[in-house]
């Protein structure tokens, strides 16, 4: 189902996660049933990939919330936004910090 997220993702948000270098998009899954947490680096592309790619999104972890959900801070953004600051090198400074 990754892939598919994946693609869904311009339609979604996504929360800093507390450490401040990736974002989080939570949602629920039915197997096993319960939160599942996305961890993404978005990032503007190297200026040599920029020909066929303006943004790069990196998953770097992914998986079922089995204890407590991730810490955050700031607010939910819609990942289009992320990725359009991210391109045009004006990422959001967050205001706080929260718990899931």
């Amino acid at each position: 189902m990754l892939p598919d997220l994946i693609r869904s993702l311009p339609t979604k948000k996504v929360i800093l996660a507390a450490h401040e270098t990736t974002w989080v998009h939570s949602l629920t899954i039915e197997d096993p049933d319960g939160p599942y947490h996305l961890f993404l680096t978005i990032k503007r592309s190297a200026r040599e990939k920029r020909t066929w790619q303006d943004v790069d999104v990196i998953v770097e972890s992914a998986y079922h919330q089995t204890r407590d959900a991730p810490i955050t801070t700031g607010s939910w953004r819609p990942f289009v936004i992320v990725c359009a600051e991210a391109y045009l090198g004006q990422p959001q400074k967050p205001s706080k910090r929260r718990r899931g």
